[in-house]
């Protein structure tokens, strides 16, 4: 049985946002939801995730990463840092052939 490692896995989330703006024009319709950052939209939905890379890194690296994505929880401690790594179960071999 091989032993776990941490992996490190990018995404991009995307999400469909319509906006419901009246204005006088199309493009005072597009200019009012691309420059104003806190409009509240009509309605959203969840188009889906890419994975954009995936590479293994030991402990200190995994936390080095954790603090320079989450600069805001850089003084939290190491236990709860590390309590971010979802485990999971790999399937038996006979599983994963078929």
């Amino acid at each position: 049985m091989s032993e776990k490692k941490i992996y490190l896995v990018e995404c991009i989330s995307s999400h469909r946002m319509v906006y419901a703006i009246e204005a006088e024009s199309k493009q005072a319709a597009i200019d009012t939801v691309e420059f104003h950052d806190e409009l509240e939209e009509m309605g959203q939905q969840w188009i889906g995730q890419t994975v954009l890379s995936a590479h293994p890194v030991d402990q200190a690296e995994y936390l080095n990463q954790f603090d320079e994505i989450n600069d805001y929880l850089r003084d939290i401690p190491q236990e709860r840092k590390l309590s971010y790594i979802r485990a999971v179960q790999s399937k038996p071999e006979t599983e994963q052939s078929e």
